[in-house]
C-alpha cells in the first residue's frame, strides 16, 4: 500500500475504528453527533476475485446502541467527483453564507482533488504492474479459441468473466446476476464508472453470424432476441431491481459476443448492428483486439510519463 502514502496522511484515522461492513484501510471523521457519524474512508473490497480500492463517503446512524449504514457513496470517479465540486461551488456562490462557506469549500476541494489524484496514480501503477500478466492472459485466451469444438463453453465464459478488462479499459468491475426476479440469466454484467452496467451475452465461437444468402444466422437471431428481452426486463423492473440488488442497471448496452471475424462480413455486420438500439455485436476476435489495445494504451501512458519526468 505504498502508493497511498499521501492519502493516508489526509485520512489519518485507523480504518478499524469505522463501523463499515467492508475492510477500511484509513479514514477521517467529517462529523460526529449524538445520532450520526459521517466520514470519508478508503475501503478495500473484492470484485471478481480481485482487490479493489474505493473512496467512499459514509453516514452511520446510531440505533439501539449500534451504528447502521444509512448513507454510502463512492467518489472514486474523476468524472462525477468533478460534478460534485462544480455543484457545490454554485451552491456556495448562491448561498446567503457565501463568505464563510467559500473558505471551507476551497480547503475541501483541494483535499478531494489530491485524494482523487492519488487514487488515479495508484490505479495506473497497478495496471502497469499487470502488463506481463495481461499479455499472458491474452495468449491463453487465443489458444483457448483455437482448441477443437470439444472445448467447454463454460471455460470461455469463466475466462472472460475473470478477465473482464478484455472488453475495454472503461470497465471497472464484473457481476453475476443474482436477482431472484430475473427470468433467464445473462452471462454477466460489467460495470463502468459511475455505476452504469452493460449486459454481456456469450455465444459459441463456432456460431455463424450470417448465412450464404447474407441473412442473419439462427444463432445470431436468437442472441438478439435474448438481449432484447434482457433489456426490456431491466427497463420494466428498474426500481425493484435496484432496491433488491443495489445495482443501478439503467439503459444498459447489450454486448453479444459470437463467432469469429470474417472480413467479407464486416460491413454486413455493422449494417445489421445499426438497426438495433444499444446492442453491440462483437466477434471473439473483436474482444481480442480490445484487450490488446488496452495493453498498448497502458504502455503508451507509461512512455509518456517517462518523457514527462525527463523534461522536468
Amino acid at each position: 500500500m505504498d502508493e497511498f502514502n499521501v492519502l493516508k496522511q489526509l485520512l489519518y484515522e485507523d480504518g478499524k475504528k469505522f463501523p463499515a461492513k467492508v475492510e477500511v484501510v484509513c479514514g477521517k471523521t467529517l462529523s460526529f453527533t449524538k445520532d450520526w457519524w459521517k466520514a470519508i474512508v478508503l475501503v478495500k473490497i473484492k470484485i471478481g476475485g480481485k482487490d479493489k480500492y474505493q473512496l467512499r463517503l459514509y453516514g452511520w446512524h446510531l440505533k439501539n446502541g449500534e451504528y447502521k449504514t444509512r448513507q454510502k457513496f463512492n467518489i472514486s470517479s474523476v468524472n462525477y467527483a468533478g460534478e460534485i465540486l462544480n455543484s457545490l461551488q454554485i451552491f456556495i456562490q448562491e448561498s446567503p453564507k457565501k463568505g464563510r462557506l467559500t473558505t471551507a469549500y476551497d480547503k475541501m476541494a483541494k483535499q478531494l482533488l489530491t485524494m482523487q489524484a492519488e487514487l488515479n496514480k495508484a490505479r495506473l501503477k497497478a495496471q502497469k504492474n499487470r502488463i506481463p500478466d495481461m499479455e499472458s492472459k491474452i495468449r491463453k485466451f487465443e489458444k483457448l479459441l483455437k482448441q477443437p469444438l470439444k472445448r467447454k463453453e463454460k471455460e470461455i465464459q469463466n475466462s472472460l468473466y475473470d478477465e473482464f478488462w478484455m472488453f475495454g479499459a472503461r470497465y471497472r468491475s464484473v457481476h453475476k446476476e443474482t436477482w431472484a426476479g430475473m427470468k433467464g440469466r445473462n452471462d454477466f454484467l460489467i460495470e463502468m464508472e459511475p455505476g452504469f452496467y452493460d449486459i454481456v451475452e456469450l455465444k459459441k465461437p463456432e456460431h455463424k453470424l450470417f448465412t450464404k444468402n447474407k441473412t442473419m444466422s439462427k444463432e445470431l437471431k436468437d442472441a438478439l432476441s435474448q438481449m432484447a428481452r434482457y433489456r426490456d426486463y431491466y427497463s420494466k423492473h428498474y426500481l425493484s431491481h435496484k432496491e433488491q440488488t443495489g445495482m443501478d442497471v439503467l439503459y444498459p448496452l447489450g454486448i453479444i459476443v459470437i463467432g469469429r471475424r470474417k472480413e467479407s462480413e464486416r460491413n454486413l455486420l455493422r449494417a445489421h448492428e445499426s438497426i438495433f438500439h444499444r446492442i453491440e455485436i462483437l466477434t471473439y476476435d473483436d474482444v481480442l483486439d480490445r484487450s490488446k489495445q488496452t495493453v498498448i494504451n497502458i504502455k503508451n501512458r507509461k512512455i509518456k510519463e517517462r518523457i514527462s519526468k525527463k523534461k522536468n
